[in-house]
């Protein structure tokens, strides 16, 4: 495993004109979209690839949304996206899996089939659509919202029901 340290945008800006100028418009597309979306994000730096994680504050957790390197790679990592969903409900969970697998899956330029997409799922920036990308990603942050409200609305009615009796 190659060590990794603290980054930064400037590090990673740098290595991203470095190593592909020619995706750097796109790499800042995602960069701003993460930025008004007001998501966490944390740089690291290893020997051959930056990295930049954006993760969303979702009730008391923390979702890693997307991951992009400066090999030219964007990636949804599911198996954890999924193991802190706002709900216990095993329906409401594969629901949203398989609408984000069947809105991903429509995003050309992805390095896996949606059928696959149980632990992480990448795409290359220069063969994608970056808008179509970001506004799954978008769909993908209003429904986890969406799902959190709802499960602490039921948990809420649920200890009142309990506490009426």
């Amino acid at each position: 495993m190659a060590l990794t340290t603290p980054g930064s945008v400037d590090t990673f800006k740098r290595r991203f004109l470095a190593d592909r100028p020619e995706e750097v418009g796109f790499a800042e597309q995602v960069i701003a979209w993460a930025m008004s979306r007001h998501l966490v994000r944390k740089w690291s730096s290893a020997a051959a690839t930056d990295t930049l994680t954006c993760q969303a504050s979702v009730g008391q957790y923390k979702h890693k949304i997307l991951t992009l390197q400066t090999n030219g790679l964007i990636w949804i990592l599911f198996g954890q996206l999924l193991s802190g969903f706002p709900s216990g409900d095993a329906t409401v969970k594969a629901r949203f899996h398989k609408q984000l697998s069947d809105r991903l899956g429509k995003i050309p330029g992805g390095n896996s089939l949606p059928t696959a997409y149980k632990s992480k799922a990448s795409w290359r920036l220069s063969d994608m659509n970056v808008p179509a990308f970001l506004g799954v990603t978008d769909w993908m942050l209003s429904d986890l919202h969406k799902t959190h409200e709802a499960t602490v609305a039921l948990h809420a009615s649920n200890r009142t029901r309990h506490l009426g009796r």
